[in-house]
């Protein structure tokens, strides 16, 4: 209804696929802006928010693409042990008051409840990855953390911008460690498909693309450390 009213400013499309990334790439196709914005279906963006990312972009023309804060709106108490360092099964991002650069050098992906980018970039380096989302009754996905990883590896960044905010409804059922649980092996299995090595040491300088690690039986060595331990 909203698109039917608003003279053609706003446009509905009907992706049959199902997944985020599906979704995600229909739009980018559609887009004729040259920057293009993403928020989920369960948060609510700030008045201002279209208003600060497209300041972000303007007052920061080397950066590919703009993150923001989620911050929650708990629909019940969370647990005590529910601090921001499990923040990520939640979709939530609050790193402080300061902005800072998201790339090689400061490996912190942004969360795409908030995430918008300049159109160019997927012309650059490809779409979204479906295989990579959360499916029907699945959860935990990788398709932003890879997407950012590809622009960093072709010397793109990105920028975190506290003055961008929206709000996320936490809804009790996400408050369990059993959801917790979940989320983790969802994800890990996705950083499984992806090949990807989450955790690099410091003696090893900053971030390293995967197919650069030392492979043993066609695996990153990396595998079998941490199975010995």
């Amino acid at each position: 209804r909203i698109a039917a009213t608003a003279a053609g400013s706003i446009r509905y499309a009907f992706e049959p696929r199902q997944g985020l990334s599906h979704g995600r790439n229909t739009g980018i196709g559609l887009a004729r802006a040259p920057i293009v914005a993403f928020c989920d279906d369960d948060v609510r963006v700030a008045e201002d928010w279209a208003v600060q990312t497209k300041r972000a972009f303007d007052e920061n023309p080397q950066i590919e693409y703009v993150g923001g804060r989620v911050l929650p709106n708990w629909q019940e108490p969370p647990p005590t042990w529910l601090t921001t360092s499990h923040w990520s099964p939640l979709a939530l991002q609050d790193y402080g008051t300061a902005s800072f650069v998201s790339g090689p050098e400061h490996a912190v992906c942004l969360v795409g409840a908030s995430l918008a980018f300049r159109r160019r970039v997927f012309a650059a380096v490809g779409l979204f990855t479906p295989a990579l989302g959360r499916i029907k009754d699945g959860i935990g996905s990788t398709e932003d953390h890879d997407m950012q990883l590809r622009l960093w590896r072709v010397g793109m960044q990105g920028i975190y911008v506290p003055s961008i905010v929206v709000i996320a409804d936490v809804t009790p059922d996400r408050l369990s460690r059993a959801y917790h649980w979940r989320w983790h092996e969802g994800h890990g299995r996705h950083c499984a498909l992806m090949r990807l090595r989450e955790m690099v040491p410091a003696d090893l300088g900053p971030f390293r693309p995967s197919r650069d690690l030392v492979r043993l039986f066609g695996s990153p060595a990396f595998v079998y450390t941490e199975l010995m331990r």
